[in-house]
């Protein structure tokens, strides 16, 4: 698979996971069970560090669509 080609399946890849569904809850990183459920996706961490993890992979998936995206010469 070409350099491009692997850039975009590994983006929608991270996309897909990042924004699954989860129950109200569950945590969005580690899927285990919350103590309360909450409709609020931004509170559906079981902890600081499962944050921290869903927003280091959020990061990873900004830079690598950026790199995608000048790779196929859009501003």
């Amino acid at each position: 698979m070409n350099q491009q080609k692997l850039d975009q399946v590994l983006g929608s890849l991270m996309e897909a996971w990042a924004t699954r569904d989860v129950a109200a809850d569950q945590c969005r990183f580690c899927n285990d069970r919350l103590d309360a459920p909450t409709d609020d996706p931004s509170e559906r961490f079981c902890d600081d560090d499962c944050q921290i993890g869903w927003e280091t992979v959020m990061d990873a998936r900004i830079a690598l669509g950026k790199r995608d995206m000048d790779q196929r010469g859009y501003d």
